[in-house]
């Protein structure tokens, strides 16, 4: 199945004067939706806890006083 982008310039070839906001509501209004591409869809959500980012902050420092900084 088409997206709206592409059956909009199917149409426009075919001589029809129509804009992509029509075609997608009239997509949406009917439940037409496009097939998902294989190559986009994600078959690995990767969640950071924060155990593990503080594991690899490894925040072994002494701060002298607050505010105190030791860059430029």
């Amino acid at each position: 199945m088409y997206g709206y982008r592409r059956i909009t310039l199917d149409l426009k070839e075919l001589g029809e004067s129509c804009g992509q906001n029509h075609v997608f509501k009239i997509m949406k209004n009917n439940g037409i939706t496009a097939v998902e591409d294989i190559r986009n869809i994600k078959t690995m959500v990767v969640v950071l806890s924060s155990d593990c980012v503080t594991k690899s902050l490894n925040r072994e420092f002494a701060v002298n006083s607050p505010g105190y900084f030791l860059g430029r």
